[in-house]
C-alpha cells in the first residue's frame, strides 16, 4: 500500500502499515490458509481495510494486485 504524501498530495508515498498487511497476507496465504481465514485474523489482530470490513474478495484482489506487480517488475 501506498498513501498520499501529504505535503505534496502529488506523490505517493509507501505506507509502513499497509505494507505490514500485506507481507501479513502473503504469509498466511503461503502457509495454506484460507482467504476467510486471513479475513479473520487481520481483523482479530486490528488491522483496519480502506473499507468497513476484511472480506475474502478483498483478500484476493490484493494477492492478485501484488503477484502482478511483481511480474510486470521481473519481466
Amino acid at each position: 500500500g501506498y498513501k498520499l504524501h501529504p505535503m505534496n498530495p502529488k506523490e505517493l508515498v509507501i505506507d509502513e502499515i499497509e505494507q505490514k498487511v500485506i507481507a501479513l497476507i502473503k504469509t498466511l496465504r503461503e502457509t495454506g490458509q484460507s482467504l476467510q481465514k486471513i479475513a479473520d485474523v487481520l481483523t482479530a489482530q486490528g488491522y483496519k481495510p480502506r473499507g468497513k470490513n476484511w472480506h475474502r474478495q478483498t483478500i484476493k484482489n490484493i494477492l492478485n494486485f501484488t503477484h502482478s506487480e511483481r511480474f510486470k517488475h521481473d519481466q
